[in-house]
């Protein structure tokens, strides 16, 4: 959404397009005339009146009751706290607006493998639920604190959403390369575990 309307009730704002009004129409007669009326202007453009609002107000020669308020960002609203015939302070929030063309992905690591991960390394981000679905992402901050119940430190990395295919409170795989030595592996179901001895079969083929 590129912009929010409210309809607003302020004495103030009020008083200065009415002052506004006023000296245009003793512009002529005035010897700072056009002092006068740039300063009234400057008052208006700080309630946020963009260009053709004023002209509305000058062409109309009536002060606007209705006044939509234009947000300075585009993006997702994430939350809404405005409604009919609310009274709002500076401090109210009335929305939440969010840019979701890039996101920070939160991923648990356990606290013995932070000392393989670094500032500005990159990792996969994968959705478990989507084939094919995988975007690059690269860390931007290790949190100092340990969870005492998980034993893991969250890391926080920063991926671009062109496409918006990743959205908040989704849940995906994060994958980090962090090399080390070269080792055997094995599937688990290729071992017989007798105790003492673990014995693995390979399947070279044709009952071999």
């Amino acid at each position: 959404f590129p912009y929010t309307t409210l309809f607003r009730s302020s004495p103030e704002m009020l008083a200065s397009e009415k002052e506004y009004l006023l000296a245009l129409k003793a512009r002529e007669v005035m010897q700072d005339g056009e002092v006068i009326v740039a300063a009234s202007r400057k008052r208006l453009e700080l309630w946020d009146l963009n260009a053709p609002q004023i002209e509305e107000l000058e062409r109309t020669g009536k002060p606007v009751q209705s006044i939509t308020i234009y947000s300075p960002a585009s993006g997702f609203i994430m939350s809404r706290n405005s409604f009919a015939n609310q009274r709002i302070t500076p401090e109210t929030e009335l929305y939440a607006i969010a840019d979701l063309s890039h996101v920070w992905v939160m991923a648990d690591l356990f606290e013995n493998d932070i000392p393989k991960i670094h500032m500005g390394q990159t990792a996969i981000v994968k959705m478990p639920y989507a084939s094919g679905g995988q975007f690059l992402a690269r860390v931007q901050n290790l949190q100092p604190q340990v969870d005492p119940q998980t034993r893991t430190v969250k890391v926080r990395l920063e991926a671009a959403n062109d496409a918006m295919r990743l959205r908040p409170d989704m849940f995906v795989d994060v994958e980090f390369s962090i090399g080390g030595a070269r080792l055997l592996t094995v599937p688990a179901d290729a071992v017989l575990n007798a105790g003492s001895r673990q014995t693995v079969f390979i399947d070279r083929g044709n009952g071999y």
